[in-house]
């Protein structure tokens, strides 16, 4: 249900995993992955394409977002939150 999880995002949403704990920044070190709307589109693409041979069989794992915590709300009265 990929095309549902976009669907979900912000037209400037961006999906951020920092590579290491304690991380603040995607502009001071290296993330593991710092995605906009068209990075998204691409991983989904790539996924869903039947020759993806390292999805064959699909991949059966879940994501589950946990311990989400409301961090505040930016200067454009969007909610920044952060998760486990």
């Amino acid at each position: 249900r990929y095309d549902d999880w976009q669907a979900l995002w912000t037209e400037d949403g961006m999906y951020w995993m920092p590579r290491k704990p304690g991380q603040e920044s995607p502009y001071d070190y290296i993330s593991l992955f710092w995605e906009d709307r068209m990075l998204r589109d691409v991983r989904i693409r790539r996924l869903e394409h039947p020759r993806n041979w390292s999805q064959q069989p699909p991949t059966r794992t879940v994501r589950l977002v946990g311990g989400v915590q409301v961090e505040g709300v930016d200067a454009g009265g969007n909610l920044v939150v952060h998760s486990v």
